[in-house]
């Protein structure tokens, strides 16, 4: 009775943290970028990293887990070089117990991506939780914005600056 009390009570679905890249070395000097992640955290949930390759994008990320950690229930850390939608369904990079992809149950997977985003807003909504998409270079990704409208805070390493995107290619 207990248990079945428990599983009403915190619902059906449980997020299993992804395993984080360790962080070898302290980053030093990027004390600013951290800062602003932060503050961008904080007003909107979301924060873009972008720029060419090596500049230290994915390493401000990481730092950035390593330092707020704590403020977390959860989080999840997603490499990718494909859209949202492929990092998303993919059950290896963001596993969900009690969700599993089933072509018979998702023929299609846009399907499974809107019922993964659901219930990565009903726990968002729960818990406290980060989702850090690295390496995310696909410049046009109609997917984007509902990944972007979950009320979890957002991380995404990227060489596309989507803000000169056109909203029609987003």
């Amino acid at each position: 009775e207990e248990e079945y009390a428990s599983y009403l009570e915190n619902g059906r679905y449980k997020i299993n943290d992804t395993p984080l890249p360790s962080v070898s070395l302290p980053l030093i000097g990027r004390e600013t970028e951290l800062d602003t992640v932060h503050d961008m955290l904080a007003s909107s949930h979301t924060a873009f990293l972008y720029g060419i390759g090596g500049i230290g994008k994915t390493a401000i990320a990481l730092q950035y887990i390593a330092d707020h950690r704590h403020a977390y229930d959860h989080v999840l850390y997603v490499l990718t070089d494909k859209g949202i939608s492929q990092a998303i369904c993919d059950d290896t990079s963001i596993s969900i117990s009690g969700l599993k992809y089933d072509r018979k149950k998702y023929p299609v997977m846009r399907q499974y991506f809107r019922e993964k985003i659901r219930i990565l807003r009903e726990l968002s909504e729960k818990k406290k939780i980060l989702i850090v998409i690295d390496n995310m270079n696909v410049p046009a990704d109609k997917d984007l914005r509902l990944f972007l409208e979950l009320p979890c805070d957002k991380i995404i390493t990227t060489r596309v600056n989507y803000a000169i995107v056109p909203e029609t290619e987003k």
